[in-house]
Parts: structure tokens; C-alpha cells; sequence
């Protein structure tokens, strides 16, 4: 409703004073149409470098969650041979 009242001024507003009034509603509304486009565009160039930034913190901790894995898998690995070692000394020792 709000729109159609304004809408209706601006119609009457042009009917009265001609020309130099549309112009200057034409040139503020390009004006606004260009800052709103600009900021649209800044606040897009903002969050797709954000999400870079997020994808490479996501695909860093996931690659840090591999590495962690591979050198709990070297530890058991690590361990295995300790104890087998063990066992065999302990084995041979005993005999």
C-alpha cells in the first residue's frame, strides 16, 4: 500500500513540474541503483573470500587429521615391534 501511495506522489509530482523534476528522480535513482549494486558487489567479493579462507582452514585441519592418523597407525606399528622384540628376548631368555 505504502508503494502505490508513493507511486501516486510521484506521478502527481511529475504532472506538476515537468522535466527537470523527473531528471532529478531519474538521476537519484541511477545514483541508487549504482551504490546499491557496488555495495552488492563488495559484500560478494567479501564473503567469497571468506569462504576461500574457510575452505582452506577445513581442508587444512582435514589433511592435519590424516597426518595424525597415519602416525597413530606408525606408534601401534612402533609399538607391535617393541613387544615382538620382547617377547622374543623374553622367550629365548627364559629357555
Amino acid at each position: 500500500m505504502k508503494t502505490k501511495i508513493i507511486a501516486i506522489a510521484f506521478l502527481i509530482v511529475f504532472a506538476f513540474s515537468g522535466c527537470k523534476a523527473q531528471d532529478k528522480l531519474t538521476s537519484t535513482f541511477d545514483t541508487v541503483t549504482k551504490e546499491t549494486t557496488e555495495a552488492y558487489e563488495n559484500v560478494k567479493t567479501e564473503v567469497e573470500t571468506k569462504t576461500d579462507a574457510v575452505e582452506d582452514k577445513i581442508n587444512a585441519i582435514n589433511q592435519a587429521a590424516e597426518d595424525i592418523g597415519e602416525a597413530t597407525d606408525a606408534v601401534g606399528d612402533a609399538i607391535d615391534s617393541v613387544q615382538a622384540i620382547n617377547d622374543t628376548g623374553t622367550g629365548t631368555t627364559e629357555e
